[in-house]
């Protein structure tokens, strides 16, 4: 078993109660006044198929320390939580967390939530846990739990895993559900054109639909204590362990409200479509070329002179030659070229790329050209309404990542 005692004894956050019982799955929950959170435990408990001793929540109620308003309102909810605790058929653990102002965040509650569950797993002497990220605004389909039990009870699991997900469509301001069904479609096409372009961390990056070995977390060191993009940040480390994967049997469906807490996000985006303004996505033009840039970048010998105009501004605006020749001077084999390649070039040092693309180059598009160039490129019948669209989208990034899964493409 790895030991996490020092791993916990460095981190400088507080540890809540840890569960003393012996179980497998820990689902970190952070709740900031979140008023649906017991719809959330209760779409849990309507699972099919699952042995729910395995299960422990933690539950975690997060509020900074200047938020007075906030900490009344989350003890309110634990007291009148705790008197139907016995009605679920899984132990809940409620974590109450005073967050540092600077500090106060998702980042910092899931860290808490998932910090805490760790000393439960160290405590218990439990050698194979996992980690579930869920959040407290989310409901799950009844084979949620049964799908990632039986994904991690194979010989030579992944260490890490996302969820498949499908945003509520609720109308919340004229024009919500298109503009929801839009943002989705943008996510997934992203998604589909990094698979397109052979990256192999082509995978989804939402906070509520994650889950991850206890050892890997450890290893990675941990949760970020990011107010925005935690998810994506943490998912991207624990992809350079090389055995990341994908559970498209479960759903994890998050709402799609506005908010104001991020700089970026389903909720930013729902505010601006509530102010009118229309949801696009990249241009895959972008990723026409990143394609080429990749497969020399993949070269033992790239001839970097017959890439594109485009190409070469991205390699004059950024340090990708010296970062590769760093890789192709530390590696002494194919496979370890590869590993180390896109442990250097992984989706963060991908997504600036793009974005200069499209800053300078090809701006973004509307969704429906994104998907038009997806079908007609794959010799895919596309669809006219934005329904159908969304339908299908749907229906070809489950297809693709299942196909990804099952192939060498990892």
């Amino acid at each position: 078993m790895m030991d996490y005692s020092h791993y916990l004894e460095k981190q400088n956050i507080p540890i809540g109660e840890p569960a003393k019982q012996a179980h497998k799955f820990a689902i970190c929950i952070p709740a900031h006044l979140e008023k649906d959170v017991e719809d959330t435990l209760s779409s849990l408990a309507h699972n099919i198929g699952v042995d729910y001793s395995q299960f422990v929540i933690y539950l975690c109620f997060n509020h900074s320390e200047s938020d007075e308003g906030a900490r009344e309102i989350h003890l309110q909810q634990e007291q009148k939580l705790r008197k139907k605790l016995e009605s679920f058929p899984f132990t809940i653990h409620i974590l109450q967390v005073s967050m540092p102002v600077k500090k106060a965040g998702v980042g910092y509650a899931r860290k808490f939530a998932m910090d805490t569950a760790i000393a439960g797993f160290q405590s218990q002497n439990i050698k194979d846990g996992y980690l579930i990220a869920l959040d407290a605004d989310c409901i799950v389909s009844e084979n949620y739990l049964s799908s990632i039990a039986n994904y991690f009870s194979v010989e030579n699991a992944p260490d890490a895993a996302s969820i498949y997900f499908r945003h509520q469509r609720k109308e919340l301001f004229p024009g919500h559900k298109r503009a929801i069904m839009k943002y989705e479609m943008h996510l997934r096409l992203y998604r589909m054109w990094q698979q397109y372009m052979g990256h192999p961390y082509a995978n989804h990056t939402v906070g509520s639909a994650m889950v991850c070995s206890a050892n890997a977390y450890v290893k990675q060191g941990g949760m970020n204590t990011k107010k925005a993009g935690e998810d994506f940040y943490f998912l991207n480390k624990l992809m350079h362990l090389g055995s990341f994967g994908n559970i498209t049997q479960g759903m994890v469906y998050p709402q799609s409200r506005i908010s104001e807490r991020v700089p970026f996000g389903t909720g930013r985006a729902m505010l601006h479509a509530s102010e009118g303004s229309e949801i696009r996505t990249y241009n895959p033009d972008i990723f026409f070329h990143l394609k080429w840039l990749f497969l020399e970048m993949r070269s033992a010998i790239p001839n970097w002179e017959k890439l594109s105009p485009e190409n070469q501004f991205v390699i004059e605006n950024t340090d990708l030659l010296h970062s590769w020749n760093i890789v192709n001077a530390n590696t002494t084999s194919a496979d370890n070229f590869k590993k180390r390649l896109f442990q250097t070039f992984d989706l963060f040092q991908l997504m600036k790329m793009v974005h200069l693309l499209r800053d300078n180059f090809f701006p973004n598009v509307l969704i429906e050209e994104s998907y038009f160039s997806y079908c007609q490129l794959f010799s895919k019948k596309s669809q006219l309404s934005l329904e159908k669209q969304y339908e299908h989208i749907f229906k070809l990034d489950k297809e693709a990542i299942i196909e990804m899964e099952q192939s060498e493409f990892y």
